[in-house]
């Protein structure tokens, strides 16, 4: 065998991996959305994290649509909270937005013939685990000095425990875009349950 079928294998193997739908991806980024709202919940039933809490977010979501990001203090600002169902909405449209990156980001970085129906690959968890945690920062330069509470929340109430909440809830999203991903982003799944192709080892094509 010549190193360019080797190299052609690769390429396949890659364009099998590439080949995830967007939408895919967007459908698990509500998903994990969803887990997220979800575990936060139940953590914050324990008084394990508290946040922001739906009603305030809301309020400065309205805010943003008003053109004002950046105000004092979210709670004392003028402006009444957007309705229910479309804070939801936003809230779901910001995590899918987030997978859509990360998908793009396996199309460009991801090992050839990435499988996420595999659980023997560590790609398939942490390095969307990884990116979940780092959805925090968006919250930390963003929302919260938006909100008038400082860099990651510094700022603000103690017993809003912000710093610990944000890095939990986000963690609670890393898992679930993991698990959805493994689910609905597998090019095994995605092609009929066919495995995508290996890539054969220098060793292998010396033989």
């Amino acid at each position: 065998m010549s190193i360019s079928t080797s190299e052609s294998a690769s390429d396949t193997a890659r364009s099998k991996s590439s080949s995830v739908p967007i939408h895919r991806w967007a459908l698990a980024g509500v998903l994990a959305t969803i887990v997220m709202v979800i575990l936060g919940g139940i953590s914050r039933s324990l008084g394990l994290i508290a946040g922001v809490g739906a009603t305030l977010m809301a309020k400065w979501f309205n805010l943003v649509l008003h053109g004002q990001p950046f105000v004092d203090d979210v709670r004392t600002a003028m402006g009444e909270p957007l309705p229910t169902p479309l804070a939801v909405l936003i809230h779901l449209a910001i995590g899918a937005g987030f997978a859509v990156l990360f998908g793009l980001g396996v199309r460009r970085f991801g090992p050839p013939g990435t499988s996420w129906s595999s659980s023997s690959s560590w790609w398939a968890w942490w390095p969307a685990v990884v990116f979940g945690v780092a959805t925090s920062i968006a919250n930390g330069f963003l929302t919260f000095p938006g909100m008038g509470f400082g860099i990651f929340g510094v700022d603000g109430p103690p017993e809003m425990m912000m710093i610990r909440t944000n890095l939990v809830m986000h963690l609670y999203y890393g898992l679930g875009l993991a698990l959805a991903a493994r689910f609905l982003c597998s090019p095994a799944r995605i092609s009929g349950g066919t495995p995508a192709p290996t890539v054969p080892t220098r060793e292998a094509t010396n033989r």
